[in-house]
């Protein structure tokens, strides 16, 4: 490909072949470096983060469920207990079940932000974003520190393209020293869209460090 700083490409007018020539090697110069952009954000990206609701039906099994509910019957008091099975019942796929265990745990303790962030990632896989960031909202009022919170936020607002208030929740929950992978990666995600591709890059390729099974 000839550079197109040259003395021939400087001195002189062009002719119509040369000029077509130059104009059609900038553009593939910029395709091909477009393209490899993308292919570095592409491979940085993990692809195991995430922070739906990870369906496991073995956690709904008869067994289990019913080793947990004897737990619950044990001790009716126990918000945790309910947590427990909630969250049994949120893997497993059976959402109006994990909410109502949920909703039970915040009736027996009002404080317990775990069960409401819980819930709201049981109402983000129902489709009510509204409801999931009214709850992550009151998790975080209980306890500002809680990262969790802060990342669950901010991918619903993230989806719901609101990535202002997302990208601030991602920022929070890493100023506050979080190891969730999740929260770098949904940040890069936000960097990717606006075009700042270096930091973007940054941000995947700390998550991936963060991962369980990083080398």
């Amino acid at each position: 490909m000839p550079d197109d700083t040259a003395p021939s490409a400087r001195i002189g007018a062009p002719n119509e072949r040369t000029g077509t020539f130059l104009a059609t090697a900038l553009i593939f110069r910029n395709l091909i470096a477009g393209t490899a952009m993308a292919l570095i954000l592409a491979a940085c990206q993990p692809a195991t983060v995430t922070d739906t609701v990870k369906i496991d039906p073995a956690q709904g099994s008869e067994s289990n469920i019913s080793s947990l509910t004897e737990v619950v019957e044990k001790n009716p008091n126990s918000a945790e207990a309910y947590n427990v099975r909630g969250t049994a019942y949120g893997t497993a796929g059976r959402n109006r079940e994990a909410i109502a265990d949920f909703t039970k745990a915040i009736e027996l303790n009002s404080k317990y932000y775990k069960a409401y962030a819980n819930r709201a990632l049981v109402y983000r896989a129902m489709g009510d974003p509204v409801a999931a960031v009214k709850d992550y909202t009151a998790a975080l009022k209980i306890n500002p520190q809680y990262d969790e919170a802060y990342i669950g936020r901010g991918n619903v607002y993230r989806i719901a393209n609101k990535d202002e208030q997302a990208f601030r929740d991602f920022e929070r929950a890493i100023r506050i020293g979080t190891t969730n992978p999740r929260a770098y990666h949904s940040r890069g995600l936000i960097l990717q869209k606006q075009g700042k591709h270096a930091q973007a890059i940054e941000d995947f390729s700390t998550a991936i460090s963060l991962q369980p099974d990083a080398a």
